[in-house]
């Protein structure tokens, strides 16, 4: 019997990934992050992305300059 991970025919998709999470505003995900063993916060985060939203809407930040650049010349 084999033992560790099974030996996959299909590249796996690797999403290298950087989140900054403030203390007061984001505590609960804080506190979500630092329950998890560090080997399996990965796992965590799929199963909380597969729980929540399928589709995220993001709202891009845009200022009033940038609306109005090249409408005038």
């Amino acid at each position: 019997m084999a033992r560790g991970r099974q030996s996959q025919e299909i590249k796996p998709m690797v999403f290298p990934l950087k989140l900054v999470l403030y203390p007061g505003a984001d505590d609960d995900l804080i506190g979500y992050l630092q329950s998890a063993p560090p080997r399996l916060r990965s796992t965590m985060v799929k199963i909380a992305m597969r729980n929540g939203q399928k589709k995220a809407v993001v709202q891009p930040e845009v200022d009033d300059e940038m609306n109005f650049n090249g409408l005038f010349r």
